[in-house]
This record gives structure tokens, C-alpha cells and sequence, in this order.
């Protein structure tokens, strides 16, 4: 899961995690991006240009 959040929110995430006798204590922060729908290409665009 570490890796993963590095990959898809490098510098955009914190992941604490509390390891208690019985039990785990787990925070995930994530810093999120508004993204346009002008920024996508339609997907046959995407398998013609690939």
C-alpha cells in the first residue's frame, strides 16, 4: 500500500499507522488534484495514438 500511495500521491500523502495490543490505528491523508475533463482524451484517441 506504501508504494502504491508513493506512485499515485508522491508527495501528496500521509500514512500513519499505530500498531496498539489488540489492535491497528490507521490515518491516510491525501492531498487531492481537481483535474478538467478537457485534460482527458477520449479513449479512441488514446488506442490510436498508442
Amino acid at each position: 500500500m506504501q508504494k502504491r500511495l508513493k506512485l499515485l500521491y508522491p508527495d501528496r500523502h500521509e500514512l500513519r499507522i499505530v500498531a496498539e495490543e489488540e489492535t491497528f490505528r490507521i490515518a491516510l491523508t491525501l492531498e487531492l488534484v481537481t483535474t478538467l475533463a478537457t485534460d482527458f482524451q477520449p479513449v479512441k484517441q488514446l488506442a490510436e495514438t498508442a
